[in-house]
């Protein structure tokens, strides 16, 4: 089953490559030194973050999403 899953996230993977959607956030242009205002920003939407999550987003964790979005 773990084989299969990794096989599948490939495939999503590839296909997206073959249609152009961006793989990172570093490929739409975004540098690690904007995070902290996309971060600021999204702390300001805080309410709309949080309902239906069942974490709550800090700073903190805002921050990390991001750097591993980065790619």
């Amino acid at each position: 089953p773990e084989d299969a899953a990794r096989k599948s996230i490939e495939r999503v993977k590839n296909l997206y490559k073959n249609i152009g959607v961006p793989g990172s956030l570093a490929d739409i242009g975004i540098k690690k030194s904007s995070i902290p205002e996309f971060v600021a920003y999204l702390m300001t939407r805080k309410g709309d973050l949080d309902a239906g999550n069942p974490r709550e987003c800090t700073e903190a964790s805002l921050t990390e999403y991001m750097e591993m979005a980065l790619g």
